[in-house]
């Protein structure tokens, strides 16, 4: 008759949620097999729920290649300038600095 108490239901739900390396390896996958939609999404899930995870500036990356291999210049070039702006600091800004230029 009485129910779990409200903390378990939400540690329960959270449990089942993947985390940031889940999300980036499903997303590095997807992109692997040529989704770049879905890739897409699995990166802006782990952006959106994890914006300080250490996959953040890859992930942000990322979602520029996957636009930029769908010939969706104006997209790739913003989401490569966000890595730059957002992430100035990681391994990742370099090689985004140098995709916007082969754009």
């Amino acid at each position: 008759k009485s129910s779990p108490p409200a903390a378990a239901v939400d540690t329960t739900a959270a449990a089942n949620q993947p985390g940031p390396n889940q999300l980036y390896v499903n997303a590095m996958d997807q992109l692997r097999r040529g989704s770049s939609a879905t890739s897409r999404t699995l990166f802006q899930e782990l952006l959106t729920r994890f914006p300080d995870s250490e996959y953040s500036a890859e992930a942000q990356y990322w979602i520029g290649e996957s636009l930029a291999r769908e010939n969706n210049v104006a997209a790739a070039d913003a989401a490569y300038a966000a890595v730059v702006s957002t992430y100035p600091d990681s391994a990742s800004a370099p090689q985004a600095l140098y995709k916007r230029a082969l754009l």
